[in-house]
């Protein structure tokens, strides 16, 4: 991994976490390399977020990133809150940041890796 990639890999997570963040309150509580995935992808790829109404384009330099491992996150809505989420990441697509369900088999799938 060379400069840009590791940079393009903080810019992602910081993005993803600040979207959960502004929309749900979001708190993952356990982030460490072990919890961040990265997946090669074109170098041309952009992913885009949208913070407080704002488009973000963050270039991929090559690398898409995925957090998982929700076990000790929590997150409100209104007047509810959630925590222990298990067996969920969060998948950046090119609009939004949206959670999917069941990652053990996302991840072998999609060929991630930490």
């Amino acid at each position: 991994m060379h400069f840009f990639q590791a940079i393009t890999v903080l810019k992602q997570v910081v993005a993803g976490l600040a979207v959960a963040e502004a929309a749900l309150m979001f708190e993952h509580r356990d982030l460490h390399w072990g919890n961040i995935l990265v997946q090669e992808c074109d170098s041309d790829e952009h992913v885009q977020c949208f913070i407080n109404g704002t488009r973000h384009d963050i270039a991929t330099n090559g690398i898409k990133v995925r957090i998982i491992d929700f076990t000790l996150s929590r997150m409100t809505k209104g007047n509810a809150t959630m925590a222990k989420i298990l067996f969920c990441c969060v998948v950046f697509l090119r609009t939004n940041c949206c959670v999917l369900f069941g990652c053990p088999q996302l991840l072998r799938d999609r060929n991630f890796k930490t």
